[in-house]
């Protein structure tokens, strides 16, 4: 997640639906961060405009402010590590290694947001790949669920859903019927008990 989506519609979704599955459980947030994109100023621009928003931009960038998610509930633990598609597995590596290393008997939700949802074919940045899913349902405990945020796709929803699910159920090694889906407005989201 990048932060210039903190915030926007689609997180007050993401995170009722996260809250109420989650229960009295605590949220493993794989926030899956990204720093913003580099902002590019027009020519054409005053210098005195672009100097004072080129500051603003570098001012704003200090602060992580998906972080500030925790303020939300104290159940959340944000995982905020950057995430890079040149050091991807070395990533998931260390949040199994986060969810792994939970006392026995604690249950988690195990919140997974990329930027837009589960990858289909060549990976790329605002995805996750169903190994690394995998991975992650692989280092959970029995009683903890899995959730992964995903955008609506440009086909009809009964389709992609289906395949989304299909194929999540696949790489998890569980049956299909175990993977459900809650669609909202222009988002949908997957998840599955361990």
């Amino acid at each position: 997640m990048r932060d210039e989506f903190y915030a926007d519609r689609r997180d007050l979704w993401k995170w009722t639906v996260a809250l109420d599955q989650a229960a009295e459980r605590n949220i493993v947030y794989v926030a899956m961060y990204r720093q913003n994109r580099a902002r590019l100023i027009p020519s054409g621009v005053r210098s005195d405009v672009a100097t004072f928003f080129a500051d603003e931009w570098e001012y704003v960038a200090r602060e992580l402010k998906c972080a500030r998610i925790h303020r939300l509930s104290k159940k959340i633990v944000p995982l905020l590590d950057p995430y890079d598609l040149s050091i991807v597995d070395d990533y998931f590596t260390n949040v199994c290694r986060h969810i792994a290393s939970r006392a026995n008997g604690e249950n988690c939700l195990v919140f997974v947001d990329p930027d837009t949802g589960i990858g289909e074919g060549r990976l790329k940045p605002e995805h996750v790949a169903l190994k690394h899913l995998a991975l992650i349902w692989r280092s959970m405990h029995s009683g903890d669920e899995l959730l992964v945020y995903q955008h609506n796709l440009p086909q009809k929803r009964e389709d992609w859903v289906s395949r989304k699910q299909r194929d999540l159920a696949k790489a998890l090694q569980v049956r299909e019927f175990a993977v459900e889906s809650k669609p909202h407005a222009d988002v949908c989201f997957f998840y599955i008990s361990k």
